[in-house]
């Protein structure tokens, strides 16, 4: 799975400190509970088959809206409308999460990205919910609290793995 996001428009919809246990040391972390409305596209980052399981084109004969043919990946309409949320499980690690903020942008390194939820709607969107494991730094954690429940734009790519530690 590669998924990324460029300065895309997301809810922080949560912000929890916590502290993690490394050997005898606890070291300050935060999860972030990120939601978004999105192009049914996206699930392609996910798997290349998603979308069409999930989405079909509308039928000229019965469905009202959408007539309109923008494409042959414009799937629209729900195959299963009743359908609801689901939980997709996978895991990024090494991930980056930046969240612009004009000249003091909040870059979150070593990022674990999990708990994938997709919640299918008409319309040719999905809405998608996601966690982001991230480390901040006491400044970091400030503004993260003050931009909880706000919409803020974010920036997420994976990093390069660090390299093995030779001898």
């Amino acid at each position: 799975m590669v998924f990324t996001l460029e300065r895309q428009r997301v809810k922080l919809a949560n912000f929890n400190a916590r502290a993690e246990l490394h050997g005898e040391d606890r070291e300050p972390a935060a999860d972030l509970k990120i939601e978004m409305l999105a192009p049914n596209d996206i699930l392609s980052e996910f798997d290349s088959d998603l979308k069409s399981s999930l989405y079909r084109k509308p039928n000229a004969n019965g469905d009202q809206a959408e007539l309109l043919d923008t494409g042959p990946g414009y799937l629209p309409k729900l195959r299963f409308p009743r359908m609801g949320e689901f939980a997709w499980d996978e895991k990024m690690e090494h991930a980056e999460l930046t969240i612009h903020q004009g000249r003091s942008d909040l870059n979150l390194i070593e990022c674990i990205v999990d708990s994938f939820k997709f919640a299918p709607a008409d319309g040719g969107q999905i809405g998608l919910t996601f966690r982001v494991r991230c480390k901040p730094d006491e400044r970091q954690a400030g503004k993260l609290y003050t931009l909880t429940q706000q919409a803020i734009d974010v920036t997420l790519k994976p990093q390069p793995e660090p390299a093995p530690l030779t001898a």
